[in-house]
């Protein structure tokens, strides 16, 4: 029997709460220029203050982003990247199609190199198309391409440049495997999950707010079902790191 939406609530908001405590008891939260960098693991960091939280896995291939935050504030994001890692973004993967989470897609994809430059050629594909002009990959569910390229203030530079369709899509980057995991109907009906895997982080965009119920876009596809389906799966992911009794923390 699946619960009832306010005691997932209850229930995952502790669950992250004692999750954060743990964490933000070894982070280090650094201000740059409006934007805040929380070191969430040692190769793990968000961004906050650039619209939507910004979530930055750092890896021998470069960067890997969750959300792009706003067009405004892009210009900091890449400067706060660049103090992370002398190493290009490689990838943007976008959990929906709010303003405040792909308004920085072009020009955080435009700092970055595209991680497919050595397959050009194959299979006859076209280069742009292959390598998104030798720009950093946009990964988004299509159902981010079709909001996106249906409203005239979205220009196509904030399209993502790959789509997947399904349930999820798994890529294999910076040593370390990623599942993006599609969420329909809860926020919105273009939500994504995204789980790395080795550092053991569940980024899930605005299915979960830790000051407030969720918010739904019902004008989008969102829908009150859909949200609880899926904070119950974020519960079943989650593993909680509560301390052992007879073990210091």
């Amino acid at each position: 029997m699946r619960m009832a939406p306010t005691v997932v609530l209850i229930l995952l908001g502790l669950i992250l709460l004692d999750m954060l405590r743990v964490e933000r008891a070894q982070a280090q939260v650094v201000g740059t220029n409006d934007v805040d960098v929380v070191a969430i693991k040692p190769n793990f960091y968000m961004i906050a203050g650039a619209g939507a939280n910004i979530a930055v896995q750092i890896g021998p291939l470069g960067a890997i982003l969750v959300d792009a935050g706003t067009a405004e504030m892009s210009g900091k994001v890449v400067a706060a990247v660049g103090r992370l890692t002398p190493r290009p973004i490689r990838y943007i993967i976008d959990t929906s199609a709010d303003a405040d989470h792909v308004g920085g897609n072009a020009k955080l994809s435009k700092a970055g190199a595209t991680v497919l430059s050595g397959a050009v050629g194959q299979r006859g594909i076209d280069e742009d198309t292959l390598t998104n002009g030798g720009a950093a990959s946009v990964l988004a569910h299509e159902n981010v391409l079709q909001r996106l390229s249906s409203s005239p203030q979205m220009a196509e530079a904030l399209w993502p440049s790959k789509v997947y369709s399904g349930h999820g899509y798994s890529m294999y980057l910076n040593d370390a495997g990623i599942q993006v995991l599609y969420q329909p109907a809860a926020h919105s009906d273009s939500d994504s999950i995204v789980f790395f895997r080795q550092s053991d982080v569940i980024v899930v965009g605005d299915i979960v707010d830790l000051n407030r119920f969720p918010v739904i876009d019902s004008a989008h596809g969102g829908s009150i079902q859909g949200e609880i389906d899926a904070l119950n799966r974020v519960l079943d992911m989650v593993i909680p790191p509560f301390p052992l009794v007879w073990q210091e923390a």
